[in-house]
């Protein structure tokens, strides 16, 4: 059984793709700051309206699978897939050709959430196999601390 995980990690729970969502706002807006210092204004704008637009795109594929899951409305289901495929495609291509935004730091900008949920699951996967358990009574593994009082034999 050595090598094998837990299928566990697959189990994401119902807000991961908030968690993504909130983490891929945090990490663009300090990568945009970062690149306004290093690169300039243009690319910097460029990848921030990117993540912004990436970043809405998975909240409304979100928002629409729950629709077409829970049974929505009809009406609610168009209006969704209006705002996504319709407004949020229009606004990209609006910034990339009306705006004359760099191309490149949009692209990297816009696929920022899927970086982030890749290197989310990558961490689920590697908690979760047995070399990285914290028990102490556990067979193979280093010792991990539980907390501030764990460091002495009792329990």
């Amino acid at each position: 059984m050595v090598g094998k995980t837990s299928s566990r990690w697959l189990d994401l729970g119902p807000t991961f793709v908030r968690r993504v969502l909130v983490t891929t706002v945090w990490l663009g807006v300090l990568v945009s700051v970062l690149l306004s210092f290093y690169a300039g204004r243009a690319p910097a704008a460029a990848f921030a309206v990117g993540a912004a637009i990436g970043a809405c795109g998975l909240f409304l594929l979100e928002r629409l699978v729950r629709e077409i899951f829970g049974g929505g409305r009809k009406s609610r289901l168009a209006l969704l897939l209006a705002a996504k495929f319709g407004l949020l495609y229009a606004a990209g291509a609006w910034a990339l050709i009306g705006l004359d935004l760099k191309p490149l730091p949009f692209l990297f900008g816009f696929s920022l959430f899927l970086l982030v949920a890749s290197l989310k699951v990558a961490g689920r996967l590697v908690l979760s196999t047995r070399w990285m358990q914290t028990r102490r009574d556990g067979p193979g593994g280093p010792f991990l601390r539980q907390g501030p009082g764990s460091r002495g034999s009792g329990r």
